[in-house]
């Protein structure tokens, strides 16, 4: 910089009309400069080698990064708003946090995702789409549950898949077919039910087909 001064400040202020430069201890090699910028209001933080890191505009209190684009955090007193003109990307080294209580919410408060230091709930105004670009994955032996306990879907042991009922569990289809065995102490059905093997330790009810 043209025209260097140096500042020592205890109380009060800094008045420069051209660049402040904060060089490393020692030297005269700068690692941020405040330069006010060609656009009125408008300041421009950079690093050592001048590239423009966070801007500062006094008519919208708004802090930008990199340029006056569309990344900036703002603030009204009560909300704070972080804008990208792409992705927002998080990366700790650990995990970002969320306070127990607090939810995620996704356009409105139809849609949000909050924990309470146990379970995780996901509400939705209307559908809850999961589309992976493989599968769902449950954790071993870890159910599905439908209402309460009684109603669930799991894999105990590998190989195994367990569908729970306290009371019935109805398949709606016209045909239904198994490659393995069939067995139950009651077995109804409406429709066609193909098996290799079929068995019955009680009752079966039907007013379709049976194939066996």
């Amino acid at each position: 910089c043209q025209d260097d001064r140096v500042f020592t400040v205890f109380e009060g202020h800094v008045t420069q009309s051209g660049d402040i430069r904060v060089d490393k201890p020692g030297t005269t090699d700068p690692c941020i400069i405040i330069r006010p910028s060609d656009t009125a209001g408008q300041v421009d933080i950079k690093n050592g080698a001048g590239d423009t890191v966070l801007v500062i505009d006094d008519g919208d209190r708004n802090l930008y990064f990199f340029d006056k684009g569309d990344e900036s955090i703002s603030g009204d007193g009560t909300d704070l708003d972080i804008k990208s003109g792409n992705d927002i990307k998080l990366s700790p080294t650990t995990a970002v946090l969320v306070a127990t209580d607090k939810p995620i919410r996704f356009g409105d408060s139809g849609e949000n995702i909050q924990g309470d230091g146990t379970d995780i709930t996901i509400a939705s105004g209307n559908d809850i789409k999961l589309t992976p670009t493989t599968a769902v994955l449950v954790d071993t032996s870890k159910p599905i549950r439908f209402r309460d306990t009684a109603l669930s879907i799991n894999s105990p042991v590998d190989g195994q898949l367990d569908i729970v009922s306290d009371k019935y569990v109805r398949i709606n289809s016209k045909n239904f077919t198994v490659t393995g065995s069939v067995t139950g102490s009651f077995i109804s059905a409406s429709g066609a039910i193909t098996a290799k093997t079929f068995e019955v330790d009680d009752t079966i009810s039907r007013t379709g087909d049976s194939d066996t």
